[in-house]
Order: structure tokens, then sequence, then C-alpha cells
């Protein structure tokens, strides 16, 4: 089965919804879908709407969260979500680092199904509370939440949290989005801290979004990497580790240390990548000797 085909099988309502969103664009003319979130937009009193990300699975979308607009008009991360249900198998692991609200973990889940796992890590009160609200409104048990963050020790570090809306920014090292922060204590641990947990399955896709913590996570979850073999799905973005020790050439390195071959996904194929200098936003695969199509 192709690529294409998969997404269709998989995800006919939502590519039904894009097919109206682009004609409705294409003839100036304002969508449905456009108008009731312009509504949503003015209405004073209403601080959510609830967004059909598959037929059978919806997301709590909030007013004040900047990535709203696009998860509403389905153009958020389209190719890398997907390339999940590619590759993702019934029964199986999906590892979201990074949770936020829940976007990944939600399609992830319907995508394992009961005898699978999703584990949605996201360190911020705030965020977290919307992420488990997310999760009971879909009456979900295959998801695992762990209000905690990850990287390469354990104990007890300070985080930046936005104040204005820009949450899918919070990160251990200083945003470069947004203009209102505090800083919030979280709990820190390794991801190998979970190995006999993860070993248990056979189909295993990690996702790693930490606005420039992402070497981190990776020098914490070496036992996993290197006996497990997940597919990697990791965000390179050179803008988020400007103040960092560690910047994306160097997780790079790391990945290829661990025997991880690096690729671009362009139009559901994976391209060979070779390391820069300096990335620009990009999220990237990293795979060992693990087919793409699922089932082949």
């Amino acid at each position: 089965m192709t690529f294409k085909e998969i997404v269709k099988l998989l995800m006919p309502g939502v590519l039904k919804k894009k097919v109206h969103a682009f004609n409705s664009r294409r003839f100036n003319k304002k969508s449905e879908r456009e108008i009731k979130w312009d509504n949503f937009i003015n209405d004073q009193k209403t601080v959510k709407i609830k967004h059909d990300l598959t037929d059978t699975v919806h997301i709590n979308l909030y007013k004040n969260y900047y990535l709203s607009s696009f998860i509403y008009n389905n153009e958020f991360e389209d190719e890398t979500l997907q390339f999940i249900y590619s590759v993702l198998q019934k029964d199986g692991c999906f590892v979201d680092i990074g949770a936020n609200i829940g976007f990944f973990s939600l399609n992830a889940s319907a995508i394992v199904g009961d005898k699978g796992i999703v584990y949605a890590f996201e360190p911020a009160n705030n965020t977290f509370n919307k992420l488990k609200e997310n999760i009971e409104s879909n009456k979900m048990k295959n998801i695992s939440m762990h209000k905690l963050a990850l990287s390469d020790a354990e104990g007890v570090k300070e985080f930046h949290i936005s104040t204005d809306g820009y949450d899918a920014f919070n990160s251990f090292v200083m945003p470069v989005h947004g203009k209102d922060y505090i800083l919030e204590k979280t709990d820190i641990a390794r991801l190998d801290g979970f190995y006999n947990d993860l070993k248990q399955y056979t189909n295993l896709v990690i996702k790693i979004d930490v606005e420039g913590w992402e070497y981190h996570v990776v020098n914490g979850a070496q036992k996993v990497l290197l006996a497990l073999n997940p597919i990697l799905i990791i965000e390179f973005n050179d803008e988020n580790t400007s103040v960092s020790e560690f910047r994306c050439t160097h997780l790079f390195k790391l990945l290829e240390s661990l025997n991880y071959s690096m690729y671009n996904l362009v139009e559901g194929k994976l391209i060979p990548k070779q390391n820069e200098d300096y990335f620009t936003y990009q999220n990237i695969i990293a795979k060992k000797v693990i087919n793409y199509e699922k089932g082949n």
C-alpha cells in the first residue's frame, strides 16, 4: 500500500475537510469553518472550541493558545502527522516528548488501539491540565500522562512558561517567541528510566519537540535508542538552541554515534540528510534499519 493510500484510509474525514478548505480559499470565499473560527475569536465568553482531528477523535482548542488556529485549519505539522500514520502500528507504542495539549498523542492513541500505548510527557502545569482535559474528553485509556520533562539528568529544574499564549515554546532555555514568561520548577528524568516499559513493544515511534533541549533528551535516552531502535521524529531548529550549550549540529553527531541516519520528509518520501552548521526549523526523521511503509 502506498503512503497516500494509507493516509486516505486512516484519515478520510480530515482529508475531506482539507479539500473543502482549499476550494474555499481558491475562490476567495470564507469556508464555514473559517467563519466559525472568526465567531469563536470574537465571542468574549467562549474560551475554547472543539475540533475534530479524525472521525472519532477531537481536541479542545483554546483562544489564548498560539497554535490553535493552525490546528483548527488543519495547517499544523500535516506531513509529520501523515508520517506517523504510516509507521506507527496497531498495538504499537508512541512516545510524545513535549506533548503540549495532545495533538500528536490523541492521533497516536487512535492508531495503536487498546493494546498499544502512548506515553505523553508535558512539564508545564497549565499545559498539562489542558492535555489531561483533552485525553479525558476523548475517554482514552491508552495514554499514560507524565507531568515531567525529559533530559539527561534527574531532579528538579526551572522551566520558562509563557503567560501570553506561547505555550508551544515553553523551554528550559530562554524562548525566542512571546514576551511574557515566568519560571516554574519541574521534575526532570531520563527516558532510559522507562526502558523496561518500552521494551515490551516491537513497534516504537518517538517524537521529540522540546524547544532547544533535544540534545539533552537524546543524551538521556541512549539505552533506549541503542537497544530498541525506535523511529525518531525530532525538531531541529537552531533559533531555539542559540542560547544553549549544544547546537543542532551536536545533536546530529550524537544521533550518528547511536547508529542513526537522518532524513528529511518530502512529499511522503525520506530524503537522506547531511549535517549542517546551522539548521532552520524542520522536523527530521532519524531511523535505523526499520521499514518506512507500515506492514512492509
